[in-house]
């Protein structure tokens, strides 16, 4: 699957729904590996690991129990469940660790943070 984006997207994180979630983008990577015969004219693969990442942009606001947890969980990683719905109403579904987590504000700005999330073990898409 490459990578898809989306806005109007919603993020379940340890339970606990945004209420301020920009956008969000899902990376899912599978690497191959080579299995070609000595005699083949043609290279053959066959499917190796797979990983899936998130990243995404919330509005940071510290009463938003979603993003309390982000943040906490940026500093202590935890795995935690996770659900992303998408705006096309496709849903990503596993556990996950917060790999980055960094709040932002320009002059006069409401304050964003942006987040990373690797997924551990096994992931619904559908």
């Amino acid at each position: 699957m490459p990578a898809i984006s989306s806005g109007n997207a919603a993020l379940s994180y340890n339970s606990q729904v945004s209420t301020g979630l920009l956008n969000v983008t899902v990376n899912h990577n599978a690497d191959m590996l080579e299995a070609t015969d000595l005699n083949d004219q043609r290279k053959s693969f066959i499917a190796g690991q797979a990983m899936t990442t998130a990243s995404g942009e919330i509005f940071y606001d510290q009463a938003d129990p979603c993003m309390a947890v982000l943040e906490t969980d940026s500093v202590n990683p935890v795995s935690r469940s996770v659900v992303i719905t998408l705006a096309t109403g496709m849903t990503v579904t596993g556990s996950a660790f917060v790999t980055s987590f960094s709040a932002v504000a320009g002059t006069n700005e409401i304050v964003r943070a942006n987040f990373e999330l690797q997924f551990t073990g096994a992931v619904t898409i559908g």
